[in-house]
């Protein structure tokens, strides 16, 4: 709405086809004329639905992405990528770092990267990670 400009009658008029189901609900209920601006609206709205809005995730949440004891190597691989999705702004780096502080000490990937040196990149971990998440379903 405010690329095109539109001024808070507008805004208050096409507000509403664009709620989610709980926001329309809301909205609806609403007494009519409650409002005398459309900042007087924004502020209520923000101030109803502010706290469910889910937040983005930062380095320090992947840090905490750690694989659980009993856990396979893909199945934590699974995970960590899923919630590094939902990071805001991480570097593959970062990634990288994170995930390789999350792998079980002494397990079989942990050990193979401190016997053969660093990994370079998410994908050189990736491929590297296979052959073990190959191991263990076969072991299985």
């Amino acid at each position: 709405m405010d690329l095109q400009g539109a001024q808070g009658d507008v805004c208050c008029r096409v507000f509403p086809a664009i709620l989610s189901e709980a926001a329309q609900q809301w909205y609806f209920k609403l007494t009519p004329r409650m409002f005398n601006s459309w900042k007087d609206f924004s502020s209520i709205f923000h101030a109803q639905f502010s706290s469910s809005r889910q937040l983005p995730l930062h380095l320090e949440d992947m840090v905490k992405v750690k694989q659980r004891p009993g856990e396979p190597l893909g199945a934590y691989i699974s995970r960590f990528m899923t919630e590094a999705t939902k990071v805001a702004r991480v570097t593959e780096d970062g990634k990288l770092f994170a995930i390789l502080g999350g792998i079980k000490v002494l397990g079989e990937l942990w050990k193979d990267i401190r016997k053969n040196g660093p990994i370079d990149s998410m994908s050189d971990l990736l491929d590297h990670a296979n052959g073990f998440i190959k191991l263990e379903e076969a072991i299985r």
